[in-house]
């Protein structure tokens, strides 16, 4: 699960849109990324849209200590997120 900040998501929605195409509340996190809530920046058959520019928490996932600590933590990891299979 990946989870970016208000200003992360903010920042990239400009760079991709051109403008902010999302409205979040202040007490809003920002966005978490799951199997069930796609990361909007993964595009089928392309990948990451963003990846030059993206945030430091998903430059370094999957590679989290709880995710490497065992085969089955990386493998439930892998169900929940289609983007490691890329």
């Amino acid at each position: 699960m990946v989870k970016l900040t208000r200003d992360e998501l903010f920042r990239l929605w400009d760079q991709v849109a051109g403008r902010r195409v999302m409205n979040l509340s202040d007490s809003e996190a920002g966005m978490i990324v799951t199997k069930d809530s796609p990361c909007p920046f993964l595009m089928p058959g392309i990948g990451c849209k963003i990846y030059a520019n993206r945030p430091e928490s998903c430059r370094t996932y999957p590679f989290w200590p709880e995710f490497l600590a065992s085969k089955d933590a990386w493998e439930e990891e892998m169900d929940r997120c289609p983007g490691m299979e890329i």
